[in-house]
């Protein structure tokens, strides 16, 4: 059986870290990386750790726990920080600029994509990051380019088991088999909705704006592995739903000139 071994790269430090900082979080984005405490009764602390991603905020960077103090947190930063970063702009404010998290952030997070393939290669990164890092994801994005095809829809529409067969035994990308098969049968359904509208990107304007619970019923009658956390980040990262970047992010102002979908709303 493939194992999904990248799952526990940063439980360690994310289970010292978000009891501490979980307060300070609640409300402060309407996206997937906020959770309040009654959403830790719900879900337990699992879905504590998809839901506040500290780790592609890059906080495990800024801050480590002190072992000797259970209510104490130390930066381990160069440039001491007074609060955590409570978005992910501010997150990656303090990053180099040729680092993956500031690069996806500049020129990626949140700009339209008008390219089919690319929505679904969007998709496809935004599935498989559940339950693990987007660091992960974005130093496996090429990997994942490469296996499924470029991208390409239709390649992978056609995929056979012998692709499963290989897929699941590529140490380049994430080997579970669920996700991997749930990005078969999307693909396929994928070119059926193109059938009818024309396009992926079609198909998502004609049934925008919705809110994210719409969204989220939609695209699980249509898709799979696409639960309300996957389809909240994929729509937000492609500019369908608000929320990618603050205001105050020089990288909105950047945003809004592509006029995002969700500008219409």
């Amino acid at each position: 059986m493939v194992l999904d071994t990248e799952r526990n790269e940063s439980n360690t430090e994310v289970r010292k870290v978000f009891p501490l900082i979980i307060k300070s979080l609640c409300g402060s984005v309407s996206s997937r990386r906020t959770l309040c405490p009654k959403d830790v009764q719900q879900y337990g602390s699992v879905a504590l750790y998809r839901s506040l991603r500290l780790e592609k905020w890059g906080l495990t960077q800024f801050f480590q726990y002190s072992p000797t103090n259970n209510q104490q947190l130390i930066t381990t930063h160069h440039k001491p920080l007074m609060q955590p970063p409570t978005t992910y702009c501010d997150a990656v404010a303090g990053m180099e600029a040729d680092s993956l998290h500031r690069i996806y952030h500049d020129t990626a997070y949140g700009f339209p994509l008008h390219d089919d393939n690319e929505l679904f290669g969007r998709l496809i990164l935004e599935i498989n990051q559940a339950g693990l890092s987007w660091t992960l994801m974005l130093k496996k994005q090429e990997n994942f380019r490469k296996a499924f095809s470029q991208f390409d829809i239709e390649k992978v529409a056609a995929f056979t088991e012998e692709d499963k067969a290989r897929l699941l035994n590529d140490a380049g990308i994430i080997r579970n088999r669920l996700k991997i098969e749930a990005v078969i049968h999307n693909a396929r359904k994928i070119m059926e909705l193109k059938q009818e509208h024309g396009s992926f990107k079609a198909w998502l304007d004609n049934h925008h704006p919705k809110s994210l619970g719409e969204w989220t019923k939609l695209f699980r009658k249509t898709f799979r592995f696409v639960g309300g956390e996957i389809v909240n980040e994929f729509l937000m990262s492609t500019g369908y739903l608000p929320g990618a970047h603050v205001e105050g992010c020089p990288v909105y102002e950047k945003v809004l000139r592509q006029k995002p979908a969700w500008l219409d709303t």
